[in-house]
């Protein structure tokens, strides 16, 4: 069986994100997230710096990404790239005047104008969404709603948004009971918020579950049962106290 090795072959750059071989594999082609593409020989050690890419918002999760050779590259000489940027918001919608391009970029680093989109056309008040979006409010705090896992939950001002990596806990959980060989288990929520964790849990659960959701915020548990009764078909066979 052969044997898997490592070698470190560039340094001093930054992050370094997307990569991929030229024709000839003597060449690797690579990006750094905060926009920059380039050009390194295997045999050289040279690196040069390619010209002309695209201007990026290099925040959180955004800039310049992936990076894929076209297949058929040595005839269509094609480079494929992902990135996130901003537009002209209002342009784009088709409203007039002029967008604060600082204000989005420094409120909602790396979103996509399709996500910005989308909120939009959800937004009953299409004028107090864009209002709400230049003061940099949460989208989801002006959408009311967050998606976690698999479903749609209310959120606002009251609770956290739920947050993408916690979605992991979900998984966990759905792991772990199948260790217990009892049909009917008990879980525990110490600091539910929306119940949007937990609820995901119990939606996907093969038990049944008598379930208890603490919080030391009242406010918060208003919009936890604002979510039990969302998804209250989905949810039937559990015993819940929140």
């Amino acid at each position: 069986m052969a044997s898997l090795g490592h070698k470190k072959l560039i340094s001093g750059q930054g992050v370094i994100w997307g990569m991929d071989f030229l024709p000839g594999e003597k060449e690797i082609i690579f990006t750094e997230r905060k926009g920059k593409i380039f050009r390194y020989h295997l045999e050289t050690k040279k690196i040069l710096e390619i010209s002309g890419g695209p201007k990026v918002v290099a925040r959180n999760q955004g800039g310049l990404l992936d990076i894929k050779i076209s297949p058929k590259f040595k005839a269509d000489q094609k480079v494929y790239i992902d990135t996130s940027f901003f537009k002209d918001m209002r342009q784009q919608m088709g409203i007039s005047g002029e967008q604060n391009q600082t204000e989005l970029q420094k409120n909602y680093p790396g979103i996509t104008l399709r996500r910005l989109k989308q909120d939009y056309e959800l937004a009953a008040d299409k004028q107090k969404f864009l209002k709400d979006v230049l003061q940099g409010r949460p989208l989801e705090y002006i959408i009311e709603n967050s998606f976690f896992y698999r479903s749609d939950f209310y959120v606002d001002s009251r609770v956290l948004i739920p947050r993408s990596e916690s979605e992991i806990l979900v998984e966990s959980l759905i792991n772990i009971e199948l260790e217990f060989k009892e049909k009917q288990i008990s879980v525990c929520e110490i600091g539910v918020g929306s119940f949007a964790l937990g609820l995901s849990y119990l939606i996907d659960s093969k038990k049944e579950v008598s379930f208890t959701g603490t919080d030391i915020s009242e406010a918060a548990l208003s919009v936890a049962h604002i979510n039990k009764e969302k998804h209250r078909n989905k949810i039937s066979g559990h015993k819940i106290k929140l």
